[in-house]
């Protein structure tokens, strides 16, 4: 089994998932993830690194399973919508900890639905 670091690794050679907005998407779909186990992680960075050609601030990586991957493309195109939003990302990074990022995250996601 291939780990999710190599899997994403993987991805990511075959095109980088970054935005000029400061956003990477990194994302995999791997046999070892069970549907109901998908998810999402969010991070943001104090200083921006380059991630191919842009210079990314807000990383959402995504993990899904090839039982539902309609799921998975779903989620990454929401995730791409709430960050189109510069208001958004601004909020993200002004974020003062994990949880209130997570929970940021969260209610934009289901807001646009």
């Amino acid at each position: 089994m291939e780990s999710l670091a190599a899997s994403l690794a993987a991805r990511e050679a075959i095109a980088f998932t970054s935005t000029p907005e400061g956003v990477a998407f990194p994302h995999v779909i791997q046999e070892a993830i069970a549907a109901e186990k998908a998810m999402a992680i969010v991070l943001t960075l104090a200083e921006p690194v380059t991630w191919g050609s842009h210079q990314v601030r807000i990383v959402l990586a995504l993990f899904g399973s090839p039982a539902e991957p309609w799921r998975h493309v779903r989620m990454l195109a929401r995730a791409a919508r709430v960050c189109m939003q510069p208001d958004t990302r601004q909020r993200f990074m002004d974020c003062a900890s994990d949880t209130e990022l997570l929970d940021l995250f969260t209610a934009e996601c289901n807001n646009h639905g």
